[in-house]
């Protein structure tokens, strides 16, 4: 549930920055203070679109590793209270 509260946040809040960006974007041409540039800005937007293909290249190749264990585990655990307290163990110390 908190991953669509977040989704949710994302998609209100972005047209909100967006506005804000551009009007200032004008602000500043208006002024004629040459504090964007369009160079400047298309870097913006390719390394934004860069970091969130990263993003879901890691969590593929997250889904991937763990598929692949979890396929060819050496074990299974039975009861799952000892496993949660083995994992907080070894998360821990």
């Amino acid at each position: 549930m908190k991953i669509l509260e977040e989704q949710w946040l994302i998609l209100i809040s972005t047209p909100f920055y967006f506005s804000i960006i551009v009007l200032e974007i004008l602000l500043s041409n208006y002024r004629k203070s040459d504090t964007y540039a369009v160079k400047d800005t298309l870097r913006n937007f390719m390394f934004m679109l860069l970091n969130g293909w990263l993003g879901l290249a890691l969590r593929a190749t997250y889904i991937l590793v763990l598929g692949f264990f979890f396929t060819h585990s050496v074990f299974t655990w039975h009861n799952p209270v000892l496993y949660w307290i083995c994992l907080l163990l070894a998360e821990d110390f």
